[in-house]
Order: C-alpha cells, then sequence, then structure tokens
C-alpha cells in the first residue's frame, strides 16, 4: 500500500520522514510562506516551465527523426550539382524599401502570439487550479516540478551500497535544489532505514549597504541549498538504495 503526504503550500520544504513514529511525516518551511506567494514564484514559474519544456522536447524529437532525411537531401543536391552542368545564373540587383511602421506591426503581432501562446496558458491553468482547487494545485505542482527537472536535464541519480555508508549509519546527498527527491530501498537497506531528512543549509546573518537607500539582509535560512540524509537502525551489508533527485 502507497502511503501520500503532502502539504498545502507548494514551495521548497523541509521535509522529516520518521518511520517509527505516530506522525511519519512533518513538513516546515525555511521561509515565511503564504498559498498565495508560493503560487507566485514557486508554482507560475513551474507551469511556464513544463509548458515551453514540453515544446522544446517536442522540436528536439523531430529535428532528430529530420536529421537523417535532411542529411541525405542536402547531399545528394551536392552531388547532383556536381554531376549536371553548371548553369549560368544571373544576378540583377533588387532595392527593397521597407516601411518601418509595417515593421514595428509585424515584429509586434509576433511578439504577442509568441506570448499568447507560450505564456498565457500555463498562466491560466495555474491560477485556475489555485483558484478553485487548491487541494488539487498543491497536490500537481510538485509533480509539475519533478517533470522540470526531468525535461531540462536535471535530475540526478546516485546508487548507494554498504561501503557507503557513513560510520553514524547513514548516507547524505550532499547539496541539491529540492525540486524532488525520490527513493527506493531495497533488501537491507529497507528493512533497517529508519529516517529521512531533507534540511536547507543553515547561514549566518550578513547585513550591508548599497547607496544608502538599499539594504540587504540574507536569512539565516536559505531556500536554494538543500541535502538529504537517511538514517539506518544498523548498517545495511545488502541491497542498495537507489535515489533520483534535482
Amino acid at each position: 500500500m502507497t502511503e501520500t503526504y503532502h502539504d498545502y503550500i507548494p514551495a521548497n520544504a523541509r521535509i522529516v520522514i520518521d518511520y517509527a513514529a505516530k506522525q511519519k511525516v512533518k513538513f516546515t518551511y525555511p521561509l515565511e510562506w503564504t498559498f498565495w506567494k508560493a503560487v507566485n514564484r514557486r508554482g507560475l514559474l513551474n507551469y511556464v516551465a513544463f509548458w515551453i519544456g514540453i515544446h522544446v522536447k517536442i522540436v528536439q524529437v523531430v529535428m532528430a527523426i529530420l536529421a537523417l532525411p535532411v542529411t541525405i537531401f542536402v547531399g545528394w543536391r551536392v552531388v547532383w550539382s556536381f554531376i549536371n552542368e553548371v548553369e549560368e545564373v544571373v544576378t540583377t540587383e533588387t532595392v527593397i524599401v521597407s516601411n518601418p511602421a509595417l515593421v514595428i506591426r509585424t515584429n509586434f503581432l509576433w511578439f504577442t502570439a509568441f506570448f499568447c501562446y507560450f505564456f498565457l496558458p500555463p498562466i491560466i491553468v495555474c491560477y485556475s487550479l489555485a483558484f478553485f482547487n487548491k487541494e488539487l494545485f498543491s497536490r500537481l505542482t510538485p509533480s509539475i516540478g519533478k517533470w522540470v527537472a526531468l525535461l531540462y536535464g536535471n535530475a540526478k541519480q546516485k546508487v548507494f551500497v554498504s561501503e557507503e555508508v557513513l560510520p553514524d549509519n547513514s548516507v547524505l546527498i550532499a547539496n541539491f535544489k529540492n525540486f524532488f527527491l525520490d527513493y527506493e530501498a531495497t533488501e537491507e537497506f529497507s528493512k533497517y532505514l529508519v529516517r529521512v531528512e531533507i534540511l536547507e543549509f543553515q547561514q549566518q546573518l550578513v547585513s550591508s549597504e548599497f547607496f544608502r537607500f538599499w539594504r540587504l539582509k540574507s536569512a539565516k535560512s536559505n531556500e536554494w541549498f538543500w541535502y538529504a540524509r537517511f538514517f539506518f537502525s544498523q548498517k545495511p551489508t545488502k541491497g542498495q538504495l537507489k535515489v533520483v533527485f534535482a
């Protein structure tokens, strides 16, 4: 049976999984978040990046499919030009007078069409879900973030075996962005796994002033640099722990 846990705020969260505790999963946040702040700063970016990423992948697939036929066609044209007699080409000078107003209007129309196609659909979907169904939005957004990482090739994989377990019976993912983290433990790695922690690196407060008008304060905690640690009740000697993360 698969158990699903989620919080209602779709933002990078501290997650502690304690298999022995009554409340197995706890969510907290390094920064103070409200639901709509998370929607504007995290959710919307994920939906836009996902929509654009799908089209990037489609273009890559089409280019990969057409690469061989296009190469053959171009090569055939080059060979054919050498086989046939070279025809005399008479060139005539052509003067094109452009209308600046028409050029500006055409460029504006292209930009508007580009914006409407690539940005309006994810914006509409994001805010419609957030407004009408917060529950579905909060459950769906982390999956969208995961697919964004996969589409753009940011996902990494690490497989831990017994020799890589630290002296305190733990293994460590030292640095990642906390877009997503999936893990699968087998044999003794599954049997002895008792706790998983996904936490941010701590930073010290630093204050500085720019031009007397701007003050920048770094937070005690951050939302971009995270680590994950897996704890075992004793050192596993059989099996492995496979972690996919971004």
